[in-house]
């Protein structure tokens, strides 16, 4: 261990809901990398904090999670600095503003674009988002109670690509033609401002939520069964998932939508990174781009025999436990930002 005396100090720039070292929870699974980090880091000699528990220490690395819109007024230039460009642009336009990478020594991404526009400088260095693969848990096809479910919040956008209106267009169709074989969960689908998940369960307050909604000019959603504690443990009672990303065509943009359905031991219909089969095989997922309407991909999947639906699981299986989904891995995300960010030899 070092001691406290050598310890030298990295600011992690974060937006405020994730100061005071909030992003470093372990409760939360999309942030468990970041505990990781942390923790390599200390085993360096560099303690890791957000930043505004580092306002009276002596930084030497300021490391931005996605770039801030008030970038310019935050920024140190007697530092070293580094990006993590996380969000897609539906989330973050800062984070592809050309004009402000020049203001960082490296910077981190998943967009294959931007590596491919800037190869020859050195300093973009292509990152995955990354999961805990521990938690992937085999079950039994038995165990399969329904057909399809969806599990996001509701979310809309006027941005070119964006997904969020493929999710509701596909949800309103099962709804419509296949109420039986489909659930829906997340946040603010049916929202009436209930604190209570279960109500939504009730006959009674369908009603009443149905009127509530259509008099505010929102589509009430029959399909909806509440908000969920674990999205694995719920995904692992359905044989398919519907896995579509926020965003389209946004090369290398591949994250938890398809690996939770993974490691749910369930069938991913994805659509989303137009150069995914190139990272994960296609006989892992259902290609939602090889189906002209949801008909005939509906009759794909109701109609696939037991002995098709293992192969699916036995493909996902073999794919989590080979080499080829190193690169999705904490592991290598923390390996990857570490000797990023130290390989400078001033910082070795």
């Amino acid at each position: 261990m070092n001691s406290k005396k050598n310890i030298k100090y990295i600011s992690l720039v974060v937006d405020k809901v994730y100061q005071n070292n909030k992003i470093f929870s372990s409760h939360e699974a999309t942030r468990i990398k970041y505990c990781t980090l942390k923790e390599e880091f200390l085993k360096l000699g560099y303690e890791i904090n957000t930043h505004d528990l580092n306002e009276n220490r002596d930084v030497e690395i300021a490391i931005y999670l996605d770039i801030p819109n008030n970038f310019l007024n935050v920024f140190n230039a007697n530092i070293r600095n580094y990006a993590l460009l996380i969000e897609s642009p539906l989330s973050n336009n800062s984070n592809f503003n050309h004009t402000l990478y020049q203001y960082f020594d490296k910077i981190f991404t998943w967009s294959n674009d931007l590596i491919k526009i800037y190869q020859e400088q050195k300093k973009f260095v292509k990152i995955n988002y990354s999961f805990d693969f521990g938690v992937y848990q085999p079950v039994n096809i038995k165990q399969k109670e329904k057909l399809c479910a969806l599990i996001n919040g509701n979310r809309a956008s006027n941005a070119k690509d964006e997904l969020y209106s493929k999710r509701v267009e596909i949800i309103r169709w099962f709804e419509e033609y296949h109420p039986n074989d489909f659930d829906l969960y997340g946040r603010s689908w049916n929202d009436t401002n209930s604190r209570y998940g279960w109500l939504n369960k009730l006959t009674s307050y369908r009603m009443v939520a149905k009127i509530y909604l259509k008099m505010r000019g929102r589509h009430f959603h029959p399909a909806y069964c509440g908000t969920v504690k674990n999205k694995i443990s719920v995904l692992s009672k359905y044989k398919f998932s519907v896995a579509f990303e926020n965003v389209q065509n946004a090369s290398g943009y591949i994250t938890e939508k398809i690996f939770d359905v993974f490691f749910s031991n369930c069938v991913p219909i994805y659509l989303g990174a137009n150069d995914i089969c190139e990272v994960i095989p296609k006989n892992c997922f259902i290609d939602m781009r090889d189906f002209n309407d949801y008909e005939s991909l509906y009759f794909y999947i109701k109609n696939m025999t037991d002995d098709d639906y293992i192969q699916y699981l036995n493909h996902i299986q073999n794919f989590l436990f080979s080499a080829a989904s190193d690169k999705f891995k904490i592991e290598t995300f923390v390996d990857t930002v570490i000797n990023g960010v130290l390989d400078d030899k001033k910082y070795k």
